[in-house]
C-alpha cells in the first residue's frame, strides 16, 4: 500500500485552495516525506512514548523562551508533556497506542513542529500493512496568527487530535472522514472537557446541517462538518459509555465505521439504527431548546434548523441518514400522518414544543404510513431518514381527522413537514481548518 498523508485539521478556505492547487500541480510522491528541519533538535520525556523534533532557526523556529534554562524551549516541553499525558489517558481508556516506528531515530512516535500554512496539524503515514499504518505527526510551531485563546489551548487542541489519528491507524486507516475527524475531536473533549473549547468550536458546522447525509464521507473546502460530527461519538459515550468508541474502532479492522458501531452497540442492547434515531432526537434539545434534553449541558450550543411550520399538510425531503425538524400546530384534525415515498424508511416522533425527551411519542407504522393521534397544541415533528445513500426523497405529512378506532397510538405530540431544496456540495479538503 502506498503511504499517504492522512487526515488532519483544516485550514481556512483560501489557504486550503492554494495548498490543494499546489498538490494537484505537483507529481504524486512515491512515498511519504517526513519534514526536514534545518538544525533539527529533538526532545522527549524520559521513559516517554514521544519524540519532538524542532528547530531554533528559519520560519519553522519554535518560540525561544526557556524559563527553566535547561536548553529546551518551553514550547517544546509543553508539546511533549501534553502529548504524553494525552496518550497515557487514551491508552488507559482502552485504545491502542500508535504503532512503533524507527524512522525518527528510535521507536517513539515522532512529532515534527513546523510553520504550517493550510492547517495547524496533520498525521502522515510511513508504511502500512493490512490497512494498519505506522505514522508521525506534524504540528504548528508557534500558533502565531491562529485564533486560540492561548498557546496552551492550541497545543491541547492539535497535538492530542493528531496523535489520535495515529491511534486510529493502529486499527484501520482510511475510515470515513466523518468518523476519523469526529472521533479525534471527541478525544480532545474526552481529555479536557470544559477546559478546552475545540469541540464547541466545531459543533455549529454539524448541528446546523442536520439535513446532510451522515454516512457520506465527503466534505467541502473549509467545511467543519466532519469535525463537528464529534457530536456523534459524544452522544454514544453519554448514551452508553466511552468504551463504545473503543469497541467501534476495534470493529473498524474488519468493517466500515457504521457496521463497526452497529457491532459495538449490540452487546449494549442497541444498534446503529436505533442509536441514530435517538441521536437525531437528542439534537433537537440544544441551544435555546436544551431544557429537557439528554446532553449534560447543551444550552450554549447551536440549534438544529427548523422547517417552516405547518398546520394542515406539507412535505420534507430526506437524503440518506439525516433528520428534519418541523414545528406543527395540531388543531381540529388531531391525527398526524407521515408518508415516505420512493421506498425509503423513516422514523417519526412527536414532542410538545414545551416538552422534553420524556414527553415524545413515536408514530406507529400502519400500511406504509406512520401515524399518531394527539391532543391539540404546538409540537415538533422529528423525521429521521434511515435509508443510506439515497437521493433527496419526499416525505409527506398530513393532519387528518382521527380514526374511529383510535388505534393510531398515544395522546402526546403531533407533527408536520415542509419542503427544502437540497443543493449539491463540492467536497474535498480533509485537513484541520486553520482558525
Amino acid at each position: 500500500m502506498t503511504p499517504v498523508t492522512s487526515l488532519g485539521r483544516p485550514a481556512g478556505i483560501a489557504a486550503a485552495i492554494a495548498a490543494i492547487a499546489l498538490v494537484l500541480a505537483a507529481p504524486a510522491p512515491a512515498h511519504a516525506q517526513r519534514p526536514a528541519l534545518p538544525g533539527e533538535a529533538t526532545y522527549g520525556v524520559t521513559g516517554g512514548r514521544l519524540l519532538v523534533h524542532y528547530t531554533a532557526s528559519t520560519a519553522d523556529a519554535v518560540p525561544a523562551a526557556d524559563a527553566n534554562t535547561n536548553g529546551v524551549p518551553d514550547f517544546v516541553e509543553s508539546v511533549a508533556s501534553i502529548g504524553e499525558a494525552a496518550l497515557d489517558q487514551l491508552v488507559a481508556l482502552g485504545f491502542r497506542a500508535p504503532l512503533a516506528d524507527t524512522l525518527g531515530g528510535d521507536a517513539r512516535t515522532d512529532i515534527y513542529l513546523k510553520n504550517l500554512v493550510s492547517a495547524d496539524g496533520n498525521a502522515g503515514d510511513d508504511s502500512c500493512a493490512q490497512n494498519r499504518c505506522i505514522g508521525y505527526v506534524v504540528a504548528e510551531n508557534d500558533y502565531a496568527g491562529y485564533g486560540y485563546p492561548t498557546i496552551a489551548e492550541g497545543i491541547r487542541s492539535v497535538v492530542p487530535h493528531e496523535l489520535f489519528h495515529l491511534i486510529q491507524k493502529a486499527y484501520a486507516d482510511g475510515q470515513s472522514v466523518t468518523w476519523s475527524e469526529g472521533t479525534a475531536v471527541w478525544a480532545v473533549e474526552q481529555l479536557y472537557g470544559d477546559g478546552n473549547s475545540d469541540f464547541e468550536r466545531f459543533l455549529p458546522s454539524f448541528l446546523t446541517k442536520s439535513y446532510r447525509p451522515f454516512e457520506r464521507p465527503i466534505a467541502g473546502f473549509g467545511d467543519g462538518y466532519p469535525y463537528g460530527a464529534a457530536l456523534w461519538p459524544y452522544f454514544l459515550s453519554h448514551r452508553f459509555d466511552p468504551a463504545a468508541i473503543v469497541d467501534a474502532w476495534k470493529g473498524c479492522e474488519t468493517a466500515g465505521f457504521l457496521e463497526a458501531i452497529d457491532g459495538a452497540l449490540a452487546p449494549r442492547g442497541s444498534s446503529l439504527e436505533a442509536a441514530f434515531v435517538e441521536f437525531t432526537r437528542w439534537n433537537l434539545f440544544t441551544g435555546a431548546r436544551a431544557r429537557g434534553g439528554g446532553y449534560p449541558d447543551a444550552s450554549g450550543w447551536a440549534s438544529v434548523p427548523l422547517e417552516p411550520a405547518i398546520d394542515a399538510s406539507g412535505r420534507v425531503f430526506l437524503e440518506g441518514l439525516s433528520a428534519r425538524y418541523v414545528p406543527v400546530t395540531v388543531g381540529a384534525d388531531p391525527r398526524v400522518v407521515v408518508r415516505p415515498s420512493g421506498g425509503i424508511r423513516v422514523a417519526a416522533w412527536l414532542v410538545p414544543q414545551d416538552g422534553g425527551l420524556a414527553d415524545g411519542v413515536e408514530l406507529t407504522e400502519q400500511g406504509g404510513e406512520q401515524a399518531a393521534t394527539v391532543d391539540p397544541g404546538a409540537y415538533t415533528l422529528v423525521v429521521t431518514g434511515l435509508s443510506r445513500n439515497t437521493i433527496a426523497t419526499a416525505v409527506d405529512v398530513e393532519l387528518t381527522a382521527a380514526k374511529a378506532s383510535g388505534d393510531d397510538g398515544c395522546n402526546a405530540s403531533g407533527g408536520g413537514a415542509s419542503g427544502l431544496v437540497l443543493l449539491g456540495v463540492l467536497y474535498a479538503t480533509t485537513r484541520r481548518r486553520r482558525r
